[in-house]
């Protein structure tokens, strides 16, 4: 079939056309005939009669409207079908994957989005076999998009391109993979990352510690893994917004309850534990601040755990189920909420393939504290 408004149509628009025919394309102006598809799925650069409206000056693979749309109706009208993502996850076993899937859940039904979540039990193997088993699947079988939290720093490279050749929309979660630029290479594809802006949860955290201590004072800042990005950024944006009155005695840890308790267990071994005068203690999570405290009020005594355990211990991450909820139970005195990230996936990539906007390379979710920063009370000093 040949469009009487732009019969110069390229092979590839022909190919485009076996699957969408004009007379079956609606334009801007709900029109129906021999006219080119509505603006918003940004197709072809050139003007429909009906509606004027100018396109972008590239045509998407046929497949990707294929994917999009699941029929065409004699009336012209397009009928959208629902779109179908594929979340792949580290593993059930942390509160921080289950809230994950939890909020991605909501925001799938929110968008009204089929969606399939996997775990990779913490094993990269496993999640690289997961993904390519759903990207080899049958047509009808394929998710839209794929959303996932890569056990391994590398993001799996081969499985994104495979996925991207596949029609396949690709992010990222909490991981800035280098080859995120060249899978965006392709006009057609739609490949991002999501993730926590750790620079800003440690300044959050910084700006805590100047409301409470606007004296200056003493902090011991419990770490997590020094080879770990998130951990060196949430340390960096804590310097950057401290005050200068306060210094720090840092303690290396990793982010579990049970290692701060035994980072805290081997300080108070040392005679310059007693050295000082410590006016609060913060760490890199909410699991590592509790840890540090059940430390101090297990293997220390007398007035010395009195003090200890009076100053605030602050942490970070405030899931529903800990560290917010630890919160107004006092077992911390504040925490930084870091939103999860999936659900902001699902609503970029919803937009992308409703609107055929192509979202920006990568995208910070934005956490705050939690009391706010303007409700924490001055510590008193011993």
């Amino acid at each position: 079939m040949i469009c009487k408004e732009f019969p110069a149509w390229s092979p590839r628009e022909n190919n485009f056309l076996k699957i969408f025919p004009p007379s079956h394309l609606p334009c801007a102006a709900g029109k129906a005939g021999p006219v080119h598809p509505h603006k918003r799925l940004d197709l072809l650069g050139r003007a429909c009669s009906h509606c004027s409206s100018l396109n972008l000056s590239h045509v998407l693979d046929a497949l990707f409207f294929e994917a999009c749309f699941s029929s065409v109706a004699r009336d012209g009208k397009v009928s959208m079908k629902q779109l179908k993502f594929l979340l792949s996850l580290v593993g059930s076993d942390s509160e921080y994957q289950r809230d994950q899937a939890l909020q991605a859940e909501s925001a799938a039904k929110r968008f009204g989005v089929a969606l399939q979540i996997v775990y990779a039990q913490r094993d990269a193997i496993t999640q690289s076999q997961q993904l390519l088993n759903v990207i080899q699947s049958k047509a009808a079988d394929k998710p839209d998009a794929i959303i996932f939290e890569p056990v391994s720093e590398t993001g799996l490279p081969q499985v994104a391109r495979a996925a991207v050749e596949a029609g396949i929309g690709w992010c990222t979660l909490n991981l800035r993979p280098a080859y995120l630029a060249e899978l965006r290479t392709a006009r057609s594809s739609i490949a991002f990352g999501i993730g926590a802006d750790h620079l800003e949860i440690g300044r959050i955290q910084g700006r805590q510690l100047a409301q409470m201590l606007p004296r200056g004072g003493e902090v011991l800042l419990i770490q997590g893994p020094s080879d770990n990005a998130a951990a060196r950024q949430r340390s960096q944006g804590l310097q950057e917004t401290k005050p200068g009155n306060i210094n720090l005695r840092q303690l290396k840890s990793k982010w579990t309850e049970e290692r701060a308790y035994q980072s805290v267990a081997s300080f108070l071994a040392l005679s310059t534990s007693h050295e000082g005068n410590i006016q609060c203690i913060i760490a890199h999570n909410d699991p590592m601040a509790v840890g540090a405290k059940r430390a101090f009020a297990e293997l220390t005594a007398g007035q010395e755990q009195t003090r200890w355990l009076s100053l605030p211990f602050l942490g970070c991450d405030g899931l529903p189920e800990s560290g917010k909820a630890w919160v107004p139970a006092r077992k911390l005195t504040a925490t930084v909420i870091v939103p999860a990230n999936a659900p902001l996936a699902i609503e970029i990539f919803v937009d992308a393939l409703k609107t055929g906007k192509r979202p920006q390379e990568y995208s910070l979710t934005v956490s705050r504290s939690f009391p706010d920063i303007s409700l924490l009370q001055e510590v008193e000093r011993s």
